[in-house]
């Protein structure tokens, strides 16, 4: 996980798509730099040493097996001001993702 992207704090991320409620319960951001709890935190934690497609799938579900990218969301601030940032279209690299011959892309939205 990159937690800066020129100059950007990355102070959350998630699937596009999680409610409210399912971020305070602490288990379904990917990344959360102030976890609610220990439990969140040791499960981020642990989910640091993973592959992105392996924590999202273990926190999701899997990735359909015709789907080659995943929707990412989160919360980013800028010298400590909050910032917009488009949704995140994560393209897996080639033999990474459940589609072959995939070109690795960090594209947005």
């Amino acid at each position: 996980y990159q937690r800066r992207v020129h100059g950007v704090e990355v102070n959350m991320i998630s699937k596009l798509g999680a409610t409210e409620k399912d971020l305070a319960a602490g288990l379904t951001a990917l990344y959360d730099r102030y976890p609610p709890g220990p439990q969140a935190a040791a499960a981020i934690e642990r989910r640091m040493g993973m592959k992105l497609r392996e924590a999202y799938a273990e926190l999701y579900g899997p990735i359909p097996a015709d789907q080659g990218f995943i929707l990412l969301d989160g919360s980013f601030t800028l010298d400590g001001d909050p910032v917009k940032v488009p949704k995140v279209v994560f393209v897996f690299s080639p033999g990474e993702g459940p589609v072959p011959n995939r070109r690795p892309s960090g594209r947005f939205l």
